[in-house]
């Protein structure tokens, strides 16, 4: 079991996550329909997860092999292409926004433990799938940012680095469309 200090930090964490991604997800699709569609998107969630957890293991399975689709291409498209290399801003950044992005990117590594219990053999499949899988999101995420970097001329003071990045590279309705993506999934 975990201890109650680190229980209530990952149950905040994880409402606090889905709070903000909810928020994310209403603003870039329909910030006039905001509540309703943070409500709506909320209750079909729920909805999936009360639906059995073969239903919701088979959801977040397809959500996740796209994810990581999108995250590949990202890095792959930005790799390829022309450079157009990143310079040194003439204002300050925002290392605050930077690492909170990066804390965030890298928060639910801990969750596959809370079903160890469940897995056949869990001394040697849970560490081993956590390696991998953090080796994984490491590789892809050093991916985009290097593609960012080659590709995003003012990547220190962009607010959306992928997406300037791939509508520098598609136009923006590519650039759009994967935003709206990646807030689904």
């Amino acid at each position: 079991a975990l201890p109650a200090a680190l229980a209530v930090t990952v149950l905040a964490a994880t409402v606090l996550a889905a709070a903000s991604l909810l928020n994310l997800f209403a603003t870039m699709v329909a910030p006039d329909a905001h509540t309703l569609i943070v409500v709506s998107t909320g209750l079909g969630l729920t909805v999936l997860t009360c639906a059995g957890m073969g239903r919701s293991a088979i959801a977040s399975g397809a959500l996740t092999v796209l994810k990581l689709g999108l995250l590949a291409g990202v890095a792959i498209a930005g790799l390829t292409a022309s450079a157009a290399p990143a310079t040194f801003p003439s204002t300050a950044a925002k290392p605050v926004t930077a690492l909170i992005l990066m804390f965030f990117a890298f928060v639910g590594f801990e969750r596959p433990t809370a079903v160890a219990g469940e897995v056949v053999d869990a001394r040697r499949a849970v560490p081993f799938a956590l390696l991998v899988g953090m080796a994984v999101v490491t590789a892809l995420y050093a991916g985009v940012i290097a593609a960012c970097w080659r590709g995003v001329p003012n990547l220190a003071l962009s607010e959306r680095p992928v997406g300037d990045l791939l509508g520098r590279l598609f136009g923006n309705d590519v650039a759009r469309g994967a935003e709206l993506a990646a807030a689904v999934i």
